[in-house]
């Protein structure tokens, strides 16, 4: 099992990671602003992203989302590495 870096001193089981997507869209931002506004899912959101501007959204398979400052292409060049 590889762990990916995902902020500064946060690192997340490769396999555990279900999706991840760009805060870019505006579709991810509406969604996430929904999740937010949810009392349910507002629990799951957590927030790595240490004040700076989101650049991704990942889903985890423990039905757990988290908003990173790394951009998606980053991510999945780390995941890309990590399976080399």
């Amino acid at each position: 099992m590889r762990d990916i870096k995902v902020s500064n001193s946060c690192y997340i089981p490769r396999d555990q990671i279900e999706m991840y997507m760009s805060y870019a869209d505006n579709t991810t931002k509406l969604l996430i602003r929904k999740y937010k506004a949810d009392e349910k899912t507002s629990r799951r959101i957590i927030d790595l992203t240490a004040r700076k501007k989101t650049g991704t959204v990942m889903f985890l398979k423990s039905g757990k989302i988290l908003l990173v400052s790394t951009s998606a292409d980053t991510i999945k060049k780390r995941i890309e590495d990590s399976e080399a």
